[in-house]
């Protein structure tokens, strides 16, 4: 098979343009580039003023590796390794800050790992030097995420201090004996009561559970949705397990199966019906993320609108980056696949609001558009362009269709290079293995 006709590796759950590599959910496809070269995407694009722009923290430090965690966090050998990462983030900030003077962040998250895991001067460094190097609009999205076991007054306090005004607090799960078996090490005493602290500081308190972990049942699952709703949480959000290479479950040895995938998929259902009996809603937004992020911290991504984008691949004074530069027909394939993937559809006058221009006449994407809809594969209204297919993978293979030739030269040549073992379908749940509720 020629690389020209070796299939794409395939998503497992989120997408996104440019795509996620394969079941590892990373980017790790792109070019080498250097500091100068990520600030050159930024600087082209903070030239256009693209609407929307926010920003990403990644602590990379957790207090215990969970067995189904895929986030590359670690536990540090000391706090001297914390101290790097700390100093390599101040000097990221230093780079970047600059090229940002006169430009405010409409949204700003610090996550991980686990933000609150670091102690209250480390954390008071991190926020301080954020909000003195960057500028925040009035009223912006100012999101923490922490876990039960390591949220405190204190913590809250420089929280407070500086802006925070979320916390996404990671409850996963409040069965102990779940717990104790992924190695998870928090209390349901300790999520009850970081809900509150949170709530009595006047945060907006998002929660996170998630069902199909080891040990876990329906039932067990349920209780904690219960439970959690008792917390009057503003935002409930609820995750399958996903058994992704990188997780200490799947690197045992072990794989979930149809039947628990099934059994999944029913306690997600049943969850959701829960949330809405108590007040909840599903909202109707897609993802909200801003069209621009800039990432600081390892493994973090980037995203500079008409400019490129780049994965971090080692922070602080020597920074190092893979990605790729951006054109204006690059943004308006992210429009349409991120759009059809997250809400099935996009607004046609978003679309012309955002570009100038209709989607049927947007160059090489509006042709690849109309082939779609002759072959019956969009559908279009006045108001928005649709999928028209019910079955997840005809979905996601429409939407690949919508892919530039540049970034399926790069994942191609991944591919070629990698000696891992990739799945070529994709392997999506029904429903989505993420559900978010809010009051």
């Amino acid at each position: 098979m020629s690389s020209a006709e070796r299939p794409l590796p395939a998503p497992l759950c989120d997408e996104d343009y440019p795509p996620l590599d394969g079941w590892r959910q990373d980017r790790t496809y792109g070019r080498r580039l250097g500091l100068s070269a990520a600030l050159g995407f930024w600087r082209k694009a903070l030239r256009r003023r693209g609407p929307g722009l926010g920003l990403y923290l990644h602590w990379p430090f957790c207090a215990e590796r969970c067995s189904y965690c895929y986030c590359g966090c670690r536990v540090p050998a000391g706090e001297k390794e914390v101290e790097r990462a700390l100093l390599g983030l101040e000097r990221e900030m230093v780079a970047f800050s600059p090229v940002f003077r006169g430009s405010a962040f409409s949204a700003a998250a610090v996550c991980g790992g686990t933000p609150t895991r670091a102690s209250v001067p480390q954390l008071e460094r991190l926020l301080g030097g954020l909000r003195a190097r960057f500028s925040l609009n009035r009223g912006a999205d100012f999101g923490m995420e922490a876990s039960p076991a390591t949220l405190d007054a204190a913590r809250l306090a420089v929280l407070l201090k500086h802006g925070v005004g979320r916390v996404d607090l990671g409850v996963d799960s409040m069965d102990p004996a779940v717990l104790k078996r992924t190695g998870r090490r928090q209390t349901r005493a300790q999520a009850e009561a970081a809900c509150r602290l949170a709530r009595r500081a006047g945060l907006r308190l998002e929660v996170g559970l998630m069902m199909g972990l080891e040990g876990q049942s329906t039932a067990s699952f349920l209780r904690d949705v219960l439970l959690a709703l008792r917390q009057r949480p503003a935002c409930l959000r609820l995750y399958a397990f996903e058994p992704r290479p990188q997780t200490a479950f799947a690197l045992s040895g072990k794989h979930v199966g149809a039947a628990r995938r099934a059994e999944m998929s029913t306690a997600l259902a049943l969850a959701g019906r829960v949330a809405l009996r108590a007040g909840y809603r599903s909202p109707d937004t897609g993802w909200g993320r801003p069209l621009s992020i800039l990432g600081l911290g390892p493994s973090a991504s980037s995203h500079a609108f008409g400019g490129g984008w780049y994965s971090t691949r080692a922070s602080g004074a020597g920074c190092v980056y893979e990605g790729a530069p951006l054109t204006l027909l690059d943004e308006m394939r992210r429009c349409l696949i991120s759009g059809l993937f997250c809400r099935g559809r996009v607004s046609v006058s978003d679309f012309r609001r955002l570009f100038g221009k209709d989607m049927l006449n947007a160059g090489a994407v509006g042709k690849t558009v109309k082939r779609l809809l002759a072959e019956g594969k969009l559908e279009k209204t006045k108001g928005a362009l649709s999928l028209n297919a019910d079955d997840p993978i005809q979905r996601q293979e429409t939407i690949r269709q919508l892919y530039g030739e540049d970034i399926r030269k790069l994942l191609r040549k991944r591919m070629s290079a990698s000696q891992e073992s990739k799945p070529t379908t994709p392997r999506p749940m029904d429903p989505p293995t993420a559900q978010v509720f809010i009051r």
